[in-house]
């Protein structure tokens, strides 16, 4: 509405005809009347619920930590958490970013607890800080797609010997591949998996950048893409960890502290009533 003749009358009927096209989606984008608009995402087309990512918006917050400039640490290592780590690698020229995200669970709840952001560091710098970070956290489940420059990570995590990168295939009993194999199914499954946990609130992130790029996110063609400058490095490495999570297996076994009580005893005493 800065723009003479831009008023109330002039703006329904311009959505009513973007509405008749198809393209609501588009016109929000490009005539937000708020600030909180201008934010939001194209609600029409995407991947994350508005009400979910106004949510991490305003709860976002500055790290406790922040070194070399790109690591960025929220949380540290706490006892009776899990974690999971992921990366997605880009060439470090100023374009597209390297990523490393963990996320800590505890309960049902997912939190990112530190991250990895650059695009002007180059690959072996990068996988170097990301060795260094995840000893921070234990080491945990590393996942890393097996393709292009995430082939460069994989190759310097074995040659440290780093001790718990993903291998696809040994989920079925498989000697298994380094990293991460994708495919365009297999990629819409587990971003589906982040697009549910994080419209439901059992994954948050405090990191602003990375909600932004979410807000970014929308649905192509049945395929989600990033809409904006920031390509959605981080949501792609908030992606792979949260599948990290999703393929450790507890080690809790359930056990019968009575005995004499255990569910055949209670299942007789109840069909006896």
């Amino acid at each position: 509405n800065v723009r003479p003749g831009q008023d109330e009358k002039w703006y329904n009927q311009e959505r009513a005809n973007a509405i008749a096209r198809g393209m609501l989606g588009e016109f929000e984008g490009n005539y937000p009347r708020t600030e909180e608009e201008a934010l939001s995402p194209m609600t029409a087309q995407s991947c994350f619920k508005k009400e979910a990512l106004d949510l991490l918006w305003e709860n976002a917050r500055d790290p406790l930590e922040t070194g070399q400039n790109c690591i960025h640490i929220f949380q540290p290592w706490r006892p009776g958490y899990i974690y999971g780590a992921g990366i997605d690698t880009s060439e470090g020229v100023g374009l597209h970013y390297s990523s490393l995200s963990i996320i800590g669970k505890y309960g049902l709840n997912s939190e990112l607890v530190a991250i990895i952001y650059s695009n002007t560091i180059a690959t072996d710098l990068f996988s170097y800080e990301s060795l260094e970070l995840c000893k921070e956290y234990k080491n945990p489940l590393l996942f890393i797609e097996n393709n292009g420059l995430g082939d460069g990570v994989i190759k310097r995590m074995l040659e440290d010997k780093y001790p718990n990168l993903y291998y696809t295939g040994q989920e079925a009993g498989k000697e298994g591949k380094a990293g991460w194999t994708s495919s365009t199914s297999r990629k819409r499954n587990v971003f589906d998996d982040l697009v549910n946990d994080v419209n439901n609130n059992t994954l948050v992130t405090p990191f602003k950048p990375q909600v932004q790029e979410m807000m970014e996110m929308q649905w192509v063609n049945g395929k989600a893409e990033a809409t904006g400058r920031t390509h959605g490095d981080t949501v792609i490495s908030l992606m792979l960890a949260n599948q990290a999570l999703k393929s450790i297996k507890s080690n809790i076994e359930t056990k019968i502290t009575n005995p004499r009580r255990d569910w055949r005893t209670y299942e007789q005493q109840r069909l006896r009533y």
